[in-house]
Order: structure tokens, then sequence, then C-alpha cells
């Protein structure tokens, strides 16, 4: 996984050329790629390019929000995030002004509960 804090920013895949898991020194290289490669993705942006050209991070008010409604509703970060953006395709609203009534208490937490 490629993670900045708690949030799962993506996941590294690698394959091996023969069958059998990976030795030791394998899997703490693919780690270290892994980070590198992270860190190269939040960096890109600040090259100066007129267009951006790395990983786009959602701002702060999504993460708190995210992590308000995990706690709130007693669900995993990845949970809460799904259906933050479920709910903001759902009503055609921006996932940044979504968060913000979220974090205003003027969308409240019960509002993302699932429908059983």
């Amino acid at each position: 996984p490629l993670r900045l804090g708690a949030a799962l920013i993506g996941v590294l895949a690698g394959y091996r050329t023969t069958p059998g898991p990976l030795t030791t020194a394998q899997l703490r290289g693919l780690h270290r790629l892994g980070r590198r490669l992270l860190l190269l993705l939040l960096h890109s942006d600040q090259a100066g390019a007129d267009e951006p050209t790395g990983l786009r991070l959602y701002r702060a008010e999504v993460h708190q929000a995210t992590g308000f409604l995990a706690a709130e509703l007693g669900i995993s970060l990845e949970e809460a995030l799904l259906r933050l953006r479920a709910h903001a395709a759902a009503e055609d609203q921006s996932l940044s002004d979504l968060a913000q009534a979220v974090l205003t208490r003027r969308l409240p937490a019960g509002t993302f509960n699932r429908a059983t």
C-alpha cells in the first residue's frame, strides 16, 4: 500500500519472473521503491508546469471530514471516504464542498449511514 498518513493513496504491485514469495531483501526494496514513488508523485506538481502532472490530493477538509465520519459512524477511513465520494457523485457536488458541509455540521454524519 502507498499511504500518506492514514490515507491510502494507491497500491504498488510487484511481480517475479519465477514462482514463489519475495525474499526479505526484495520486499524491503519494494517498500523503499513505493515510498520514493509516492514522494515523486506528491512533489511533481511543484515543477512549475502550467498543468499539474502529478498526484492531486484533496484539500485538508476532505481528510478531516473522512476522519470525522469514520469516528462518528464507527467505520474505517476507507469506508468513510467511499461514502463521501458516493454522496458527492449522487448529489453532483464537489468533494471539497461536501466535506465543508460535514465539518460545519450543515450535513449531519447520519446522512452517511448505509441504507439497510
